[in-house]
C-alpha cells in the first residue's frame, strides 16, 4: 500500500517513476497520477501526461483515466476526513485544469 506521508525525495523519486504512456498503461499511469495528488504536489508532469494521453489516443481515454484515477485515489488517500465528493472535486480539478487552453 502506498504511504501517502512520505517525504519530498520521496515524491521526486513518485514523479521520476512516470509510466510509459501506452493504452496497456492506463491502470499504472492511474495509480501514479493518484499518488501525486495524494502527496499535494502536481505539476506540470501531470499535464503533461494527460495532454500526451489526448493527443495519442483521444478523449475517451482521457475520460477513462479520469475515473481510474479517482478509483486511485479514493485507495491511496483513504482517510476518514477526505469525503468522496473531495476526492471527486480534485479530480475534476485536475482534468479541468487539463482541459483550459
Amino acid at each position: 500500500m502506498t504511504d501517502i506521508n512520505r517525504a519530498p525525495d520521496d515524491v521526486t523519486e513518485s514523479a521520476s517513476g512516470q509510466p510509459h504512456l501506452d493504452l496497456a498503461n492506463l491502470p499504472e499511469i492511474a495509480r501514479w497520477m493518484a499518488e501525486i495528488m495524494a502527496s499535494g504536489i502536481v505539476g506540470n508532469m501531470a499535464y503533461d501526461v494527460l495532454k500526451n494521453i489526448r493527443s495519442r489516443y483521444g478523449a475517451r481515454r482521457v475520460d477513462d483515466l479520469k475515473r481510474r484515477v479517482l478509483d486511485e485515489l479514493r485507495r491511496v488517500k483513504r482517510k476518514p476526513g477526505v469525503s468522496d465528493a473531495d476526492l471527486q472535486l480534485r479530480v475534476d480539478r485536475l482534468f479541468a485544469d487539463h482541459d483550459s487552453p
